[in-house]
């Protein structure tokens, strides 16, 4: 298996927040930081997040393995366009399947 959590950390959410998506230390993505929920969690309660390693992120579109992604805004993720670069696809996934990603 893939998963990896080499570190993880805990974050108080700003915004509630989905198991398996990418979030920032505000709770919810914002491009700032690669972290990826572990679990899902109301705003203003705590969550743990993979901060490093290769964990399942849920797609939003068609992802293929060694596809550089970037996160849309509600934290999942989609072949790299023209946004920031948060990872490897290690797997293949559709829409709404879990992929593993290799955090950068």
């Amino acid at each position: 298996m893939y998963e990896n959590n080499t570190l993880t950390i805990t974050l108080q959410t700003t915004a509630a927040v989905t198991a398996n998506t990418m979030v920032s230390a505000a709770g919810n993505y914002s491009g700032l930081l690669c972290l990826v929920a572990m679990g899902d969690a109301l705003s203003n309660e705590t969550v743990a997040a993979v901060a490093a390693g290769a964990f399942p992120i849920i797609a939003a579109g068609t992802i293929s393995a060694g596809d550089e992604v970037e996160a849309d805004a509600t934290g999942k993720v989609l072949t790299l366009g023209t946004g920031k670069r948060v990872g490897v696809a290690l797997t293949s996934a559709s829409v709404g399947q879990k992929c593993v990603v290799l955090l950068k």
